[in-house]
């Protein structure tokens, strides 16, 4: 009952900041479809999308190795190894993001005729945060990992959604105008100031909480952790901006502002379990590192309970009054309902089937997900290609909704048959073996 307590406790926390965040999120989407139209909407999503998919990329990994690596590190007492796995990820996210943007930057030049002008001044604003926002999150990560939830959650979570709330307010409000370079440019330059905080507030907190200790490197190891964290970090939790980034490229942007909009409203399915899961990760490592598979299990099970039964809640709330929740968006933004509730259903499954991503992860079995979210982002090209032309933006969601099946349900097989844990709602069966 102590652990449920806990967990529920800072999964509350997590919880409030991220659903708070969210709804910030959708009122900034619901002011920019009003104030700019679907299309400049569009225009701005697209280019945002690809800057959270290659601010993720560039760090190789090394963000989601944090879990591990830093967990490994303070169970051991070794903290000259956190010191220098920090300062290897800043040299990766900074270095590679910096060659990444540039090399994006030509590549955006050079379709002029696939973007107009403006969406190409939009593209390379946004290229410039690519570097910034994935060192922010190396910070942000190895701050998880040591349980400082607020320097971790806060930041992203909370205080940008907000604070680009009030940005695109007062744009519209001193400027009488808004469009999708107004609306990035602003969204950068928060970024940035951001970061910039953040980095002091971490250096500040490091300091006073870490012994000083020469830095430790173990270059080959964390290689061969955070390259494979890659594909999974993109699939458990990027996904969403993975998936508008590919969709995007095959929609008018009128048509993927609508999308857009409905696949935020059914992210709100997440929420709890993202929530429960940021929390989940750092105890899941101490448990796996001392062997107590009995206390992982009591800790999963409780896990699954609580974001199912926020799912199902939610799920329940978007049929009954989806169609009014998009109408904020503009009238038009309604004929989303169909594909929104694909994409709840979506979220509805990871839900159920349990964080098996994340107990793979943080527990050293990360090859395990390497195989099957490659094999999944296959699927996700292929599915989102095939269904988007066929049907749209309800394909679009279809081709969610399939891959989702497919990799969660690999993945439970998985946790079963190396970790002896069942992570879905099967968990509360007492007469079904843990183990295949």
């Amino acid at each position: 009952m102590k652990e449920a307590g806990k967990l529920l406790g800072w999964s509350s926390v997590v919880f409030g900041m991220r659903l708070t965040g969210a709804f910030a999120v959708l009122a900034t989407q619901v002011l920019l479809a009003r104030w700019m139209g679907a299309e400049q909407l569009g225009v701005y999503v697209l280019a945002f999308s690809w800057l959270i998919m290659l601010s993720t990329i560039v760090g190789l990994g090394y963000p989601m190795a944090s879990m591990r690596i830093v967990g490994k590190a303070l169970h051991e007492a070794r903290p000259g190894l956190i010191r220098g796995f920090l300062h290897r990820g800043r040299m990766v996210t900074v270095g590679v993001g910096s060659m990444a943007a540039l090399l994006a930057g030509v590549v955006v030049l050079s379709l002029s005729g696939v973007f107009d002008a403006m969406q190409q001044r939009v593209f390379l604003v946004a290229l410039l945060a690519v570097p910034v926002l994935a060192a922010m999150r190396m910070h942000e990560r190895v701050a998880q990992a040591q349980g400082w939830f607020f320097l971790a959650m806060a930041p992203n979570m909370l205080l940008r959604p907000l604070l680009f709330l009030l940005a695109v307010f007062l744009i519209h409000r001193l400027g009488g105008g808004l469009d999708a370079w107004d609306a990035m440019s602003a969204h950068v330059l928060l970024i940035v100031t951001m970061a910039v905080a953040h980095l002091l507030l971490f250096r500040q907190r490091m300091a006073v909480t870490l012994t000083p200790a020469a830095r430790e490197y173990d270059d080959a190891g964390w290689r061969k952790i955070a390259l494979p964290l890659l594909i999974v970090t993109l699939f458990s939790q990027y996904f969403a901006d993975m998936d508008i980034a590919i969709v995007g490229l095959l929609l008018r942007p009128d048509e993927l502002a609508l999308y857009n909009s409905g696949y935020r409203i059914a992210l709100i399915i997440s929420f709890g379990f993202l929530a429960i899961n940021a929390v989940l990760m750092p105890r899941v490592s101490r448990l796996y590192a001392a062997g107590d598979t009995t206390a992982i299990q009591q800790v999963v099970r409780q896990a699954t309970l609580l974001t199912s039964a926020g799912a199902i809640l939610a799920m329940v709330v978007l049929f009954y009054w989806g169609r009014e929740i998009l109408a904020l968006f503009g009238d038009e933004f309604v004929a989303a309902y169909g594909a929104m509730l694909i994409l709840a259903g979506s979220q509805l499954v990871l839900a159920i089937v349990g964080p098996v991503a994340t107990l793979l992860s943080v527990t050293g079995h990360q090859l395990l997900c390497l195989r099957v979210f490659l094999w999944s982002l296959l699927a996700l090209v292929l599915f989102s290609v095939v269904f988007t032309l066929l049907a749209g933006i309800e394909g679009a969601a279809l081709a969610v909704l399939l891959v989702n099946l497919l990799w969660t349900l690999w993945l439970r097989a998985s946790v079963r048959e190396v970790m002896r844990v069942e992570p879905s709602l099967l968990s509360l069966l007492p007469s079904r073996p843990a183990a295949v």
